[in-house]
């Protein structure tokens, strides 16, 4: 028994459990879709879509649930994908506490930036429409953790190995990725890329990097080591508090 606990405690790796997550809500949505004859749009706003007038309501629990959830299949393993790559990368570098403070604080900072973008869209002139919108999906926190690597890069006076990132190549990406997300915006045809959760998460996911030290830093401020659990047990109770006060939702609603 030993054996087996310390052999999951060094290669049960946190990436496969949130993208185990996040597969479990997919699937979840999939046959609550079914119970709603097919509509995806209520599936995902039963089980958590950022969704400004019930945020703005009191449900700041789906500032988190938000960015478990996908409205399709290429959606999921898009995300997915990315996540499997970077999310890999910044546990090995952090550590599976800090991959989790990211995740969940990039993620709260997107859905925040997503709402501060729709009320002003509305009050610029874009209509009830605007706050309207459905919003899901963790590519605020797959920005996050870009925007980490970038921060991460630019810190001053750090006792730890350099991340062996190209810091020209990652910016490259980041800015490719948001001119087509606008672009695809502007051409409309019923796709919708949430620019704001994007900048968000990588604004929140930027400062993160500045702050956090890696798991092979040969030296840690006290000032670090604080905020880095402060930041780790905020995130966790965030994330624990959010799927609590989605079950209640469910029972509430539905039972």
């Amino acid at each position: 028994m030993n054996r087996i606990i310390k052999y999951l405690q060094i290669n049960l790796r946190l990436t496969y459990l949130l993208i185990g997550f996040n597969v479990a809500m997919y699937l979840a949505t999939i046959v609550l879709a079914g119970i709603f004859a097919g509509n995806t749009n209520y599936a995902l706003l039963f089980l958590g879509a950022d969704y400004t007038p019930l945020v703005l309501s009191g449900e700041i629990w789906r500032l988190v649930i938000s960015a478990f959830l996908h409205g399709s299949m290429l959606h999921l393993l898009l995300n997915m994908y990315a996540f499997y790559i970077v999310g890999n990368f910044i546990e090995r570098f952090y550590g599976r506490r800090k991959l989790l403070t990211i995740y969940i604080i990039t993620a709260i900072f997107g859905s925040l930036a997503t709402l501060i973008g729709d009320v002003a869209e509305f009050w610029s002139g874009g209509g009830i429409g605007v706050i309207n919108t459905l919003s899901v999906g963790a590519s605020g926190s797959i920005f996050g953790m870009v925007g980490v690597l970038l921060g991460s890069r630019v810190k001053k006076n750090v006792y730890e190995p350099q991340l062996g990132i190209d810091t020209q190549q990652l910016v490259s990406v980041v800015i490719y990725n948001l001119i087509i997300g606008v672009a695809i915006n502007l051409i409309g045809g019923g796709i919708y890329i949430n620019i704001w959760a994007h900048f968000g998460g990588l604004i929140a996911g930027f400062f993160l990097g500045l702050i956090l030290s890696g798991i092979n830093a040969f030296y840690i401020p006290r000032w670090r080591r604080i905020t880095a659990n402060v930041l780790f047990a905020f995130s966790a109770l965030s994330l624990i508090g959010s799927f609590i006060a989605l079950i209640g939702f469910i029972i509430f609603n539905f039972l």
